[in-house]
């Protein structure tokens, strides 16, 4: 959509357009690399369609005030034209017309009363309005929430970290224990329903040599990721070291994923 295009645009062409890119970054088949753009300029479309609402209510408003004003202001000069009128004249005649304009004057009262609540109509819709809007911005959010699983091969000795969620993240390193951050030479992208595979004999070696036979032993351990707004978390997990047979065995619990400013050391 071009500039003089989206200045032209309705409402309904603009809804179109925040539906198509929502749609478009929802699809499983969208690359994780433009998911954000999409979801982007869906909100742009969301945040031009509240800002032209707002306008069109804010304009009606002041229409409905200035009506309010005029209407008040003709009962005003109805009152005090009634009030000389019927001190002058006590023929039936100018009785029936008083009669008549005071009628007048219930229905001007009465349309007063309805500007009044249709101004009020306007509020609360520019409020449903801005509730829809936050709603949004929380599914966004949401949208982008990290979930991952964490396993450890025994046979293989290799540690996974899958990326369960519907965007891409970056996986930067991990920490054992109180050890010092191990960072990868570069950023692993890893993308919606995909992960990273590591050689991990160096942890086994070590784990091994912690752990006496017949006991069993449990380590904290940490992953360090990003998601595709830039935000860092954190997924702490706990690694239990059992032995079977002459072997060790390693499991993994994944227990929280939090949003930490980490940085490399």
């Amino acid at each position: 959509m071009t500039f003089e295009e989206f200045e032209k645009a309705d409402a309904r062409a603009l809804r179109e357009q925040a539906k198509k890119r929502f749609d478009s970054a929802a699809s499983e088949h969208m690359m994780g690399a433009f998911k954000g753009a999409y979801m982007l300029e869906a909100q742009f479309y969301m945040q031009e369609l509240d800002r032209r609402e707002s306008t069109r209510i804010g304009r009606r408003d002041f229409w409905m005030e200035v009506i309010v004003i005029a209407l008040i202001g003709i009962e005003i000069i109805l009152s005090i034209g009634l009030a000389d009128w019927g001190t002058k004249q006590q023929s039936a005649d100018v009785q029936r017309e008083v009669t008549s304009l005071g009628k007048m004057q219930g229905v001007l009262s009465h349309l007063e009363e309805s500007s009044k609540a249709t101004a009020n109509t306007m509020t609360s819709l520019q409020a449903t309005t801005a509730s829809m809007n936050t709603a949004l911005q929380k599914e966004l959010a949401l949208f982008y929430d990290p979930y991952v699983a964490v396993h450890f091969d025994s046979r293989t000795k290799k540690m996974s970290i899958v990326n369960m969620g519907r965007t891409s993240l970056e996986l930067y390193g991990s920490k054992l224990g109180n050890e010092r951050p191990v960072f990868l030479p570069r950023q692993e992208v890893m993308g919606p329903q995909s992960g990273y595979e590591f050689a991990s004999d160096p942890l086994y070696r070590q784990l091994a040599s912690r752990v006496p036979k017949l006991s069993s032993l449990s380590l904290p351990y940490e992953m360090y990721i990003k998601t595709e707004l830039g935000k860092k978390f954190v997924v702490y997990c706990n690694l239990l070291i059992f032995w079977k047979d002459d072997d060790i065995g390693i499991s993994t619990q994944v227990n929280s994923i939090t949003q930490t400013d980490w940085g490399k050391e």
